[in-house]
């Protein structure tokens, strides 16, 4: 026998096989020539089998011997013949290669020398020959197999907005087999084949495909163009998973592509209808010359279409923005949206109020967006002035007004002898007046008062 001998064995073979013939010899003559080869072997690392009583050392010889020793009789020349045995492995003895893929025996034969026998030994390596016998096995940290279903699911992601080419991540699988059985490739299932295969229309998920581009032999997966996580925030497909054995095996990947977002959308106001684009509250205005303090004016209300942070919004009054300048009221805007005033809200002055306000978003500083608005706070009116005259002339000193009409006794029924001219600085609906005459009852069979356009007076 040589140094070392080279043996294989097909995996999950259940027949008997023949792996190889052993011929030993022994110089000496007679019965010290007598010949003894049994088995042993080294336990595989990580295994708890004893892989020797998978095979068997069988003599050739005329006397059936179960325990492989060998008797050979002495030739004419006072030689021994050589002694001859066959490996086989046992039938029935189905050996699992991605369980142990190389076993080590240890030939040992010894004479039957006295007083004292010799031995010796030879090595006999048998590989394991793999058979396409495992599928493709998808794993890593963001995947997970539901029972009963017939993929597994796999979670990557991607930042929205990267150019052509970005690569979004990896298909992970695995094949316990070795050499073209463990070579993979990735494709996209279509839909026909998802048509054909046993999925339920639940699981049928189909879009994106034409988004991505999947590398065969790698499993990796690159963006076709920038994708809008604002537009679809999620991407759903299949991919085969196939070895390149014969025939081939595969596996199915549901893959979910999640889009992450980037600070991309500016905050949009909620604005007034047919305004646009302005917010305005209309409001009463404060009574008289009396003041406000914190009145609550409105509520600002703002959207953005990003997530997380970068969806948070809070609001700011743009400083020196009120017009008109110089109005006695003060404008403030709380981060929430709150718009509360301070001072003389008075109509007469000026009945619209106009300033601006921001909405900032919570992207961290030097990323934040904005957008602006014109808010208009229209004040409603209360009855809160008197008609002034203006004719008569009112007196400097607060006196009541006055003036001399003089007639003669010429003058004729229906004669205008004057008008009064008043004024009232509230809306319409509060300056509807009415005048009567007071501390003149003796004059009242003479004199009366109309309304313009009509004669304001006239003579009886």
């Amino acid at each position: 026998m040589r140094d070392g001998v080279l043996l294989w064995v097909t995996e999950e073979d259940q027949a008997r096989a023949q792996l190889a013939t052993l011929m030993v010899h022994d110089l000496d003559q007679h019965g010290f020539a007598q010949i003894t080869c049994h088995l042993e072997s080294r336990t595989p690392p990580n295994s708890h089998a004893d892989y020797v009583n998978y095979f068997k050392l069988q003599p050739i010889t005329s006397f059936p011997d179960t325990e492989a020793v060998a008797r050979v009789s002495t030739g004419t020349q006072g030689r021994s013949l050589p002694s001859v045995f066959t490996l086989y492995k046992r039938e029935s003895m189905a050996i699992d290669r991605e369980k142990v893929n190389f076993i080590t025996l240890t030939v040992v034969c010894s004479d039957n020398g006295v007083p004292q026998s010799h031995e010796t030994r030879k090595t006999v390596y048998v590989k394991i020959k793999d058979i396409n016998d495992n599928p493709p096995v998808v794993g890593g940290i963001d995947s997970s197999h539901l029972a009963g279903a017939p993929f597994v699911t796999q979670t990557i992601h991607v930042l929205e907005n990267q150019p052509f080419g970005t690569l979004v991540g990896t298909v992970s699988a695995t094949d316990a087999d070795e050499g073209i059985n463990a070579q993979l490739l990735y494709t996209f299932l279509s839909q026909s084949e998802l048509t054909n295969a046993s999925l339920s229309k639940e699981d049928m998920l189909l879009n994106g495909q034409g988004l991505f581009e999947l590398e065969p032999t790698t499993g990796n997966l690159f963006t076709h163009v920038p994708l809008d996580r604002e537009m679809n925030s999620s991407f759903s497909t299949y991919v085969r998973v196939s070895d390149q054995g014969s025939p081939p095996l595969s596996s199915t990947v549901l893959l979910h592509i999640l889009v992450k977002d980037v600070n991309d959308s500016p905050p949009h106001f909620v604005s007034s209808a047919g305004t646009n684009g302005r917010i305005i509250f209309v409001v009463n205005e404060s009574i008289g010359k009396s003041r406000v303090h914190g009145r609550l004016i409105g509520q600002l209300s703002a959207s953005d279409a990003d997530e997380g942070p970068n969806a948070n919004v809070h609001y700011e009054l743009v400083e020196d923005s009120l017009v008109p300048k110089g109005l006695a009221v003060v404008y403030r805007v709380t981060t929430k949206g709150k718009i509360y005033a301070d001072g003389v809200m008075d109509r007469e002055q000026s009945r619209e109020h106009q300033f601006t306000v921001r909405a900032v978003d919570g992207a961290p500083k030097g990323q934040q967006l904005s957008a602006s608005a014109v808010v208009i706070v229209q004040l409603k009116d209360i009855n809160d002035s008197p008609p002034h005259f203006l004719s008569p002339r009112p007196k400097q000193d607060g006196s009541i007004a006055s003036d001399l009409i003089n007639i003669t006794v010429n003058v004729l029924p229906g004669t205008v002898l004057y008008r009064i001219h008043v004024t009232d600085l509230d809306e319409s609906e509060n300056t509807q007046l009415r005048f009567v005459l007071r501390s003149a009852k003796f004059l009242s069979n003479f004199f009366a008062l109309r309304s313009y356009p009509s004669p304001v007076s006239e003579s009886n």
